[in-house]
């Protein structure tokens, strides 16, 4: 055995006697390996589907806070963090503000995904897309447009970044006016029992 092996071999037997013996490393390296294997082996469909709502809604969120606030300067070069946009998005359009818990509920998920590699979508992130009062009553009215009333998990929050990042799209558009007009008498019924969008009087 040259010198080389016997560094190797001298390696191993002392990580064995940390380890309390050749059966504890091995149990304590299965559990590793299996750890791995764990967020390895996640759906990498389902984790894509997460990230491109995400850069999406970020995306025209971008582009519609550059749009009204046109003195700020270049938003990308500010280098803001998408916490930091939604925290913009301020009080001026009723139906943008209405985004904002969902925004941020899908920022959350984001990060969930990135800091604990974990791709599930829970009960509570369901409650938060759909606090969103306009969308809830558009999926309500046509189960075709974003996504069924009834969707869940990932076809749940797909239905609502599509919702999101169309409204801030249309919002900058050059015809947002038309959009604006529209939607300014709006105001939410708290009485409603389907949280539909009702009218207010001017």
């Amino acid at each position: 055995m040259d010198i080389d092996e016997q560094k190797i071999k001298s390696t191993i037997d002392k990580i064995f006697e940390l380890y309390g013996g050749k059966k504890a490393f091995e149990e304590d390296s299965q559990n590793q390996l299996k750890d791995f294997n764990e967020k390895w082996s996640q759906d990498e469909g389902l984790l894509g589907r997460i990230l491109r709502s995400h850069l999406v809604v970020e995306h025209y969120l971008t582009v519609w806070l550059q749009y009204i606030n046109p003195s700020l300067g270049s938003i990308d070069n500010a280098k803001l963090s998408f916490s930091h946009k939604v925290s913009l998005i301020g009080e001026s359009d009723l139906a943008v503000k209405d985004l904002v818990p969902g925004i941020r509920r899908l920022n959350k998920i984001r990060n969930r995904v990135a800091h604990n590699l974990s791709v599930t979508i829970l009960p509570e992130d369901e409650d938060a897309l759909k606090s969103s009062r306009l969308f809830k009553a558009m999926i309500d009215l046509d189960e075709d447009l974003y996504c069924g009333s009834s969707a869940t998990g990932i076809e749940l929050l797909e239905g609502f970044a599509k919702y999101a990042a169309g409204l801030l799209q249309a919002g900058s558009h050059e015809n947002t006016n038309i959009w604006r007009e529209a939607f300014e008498p709006w105001a939410f019924d708290n009485s409603s029992k389907k949280d539909v969008v009702s009218c207010a009087s001017s």
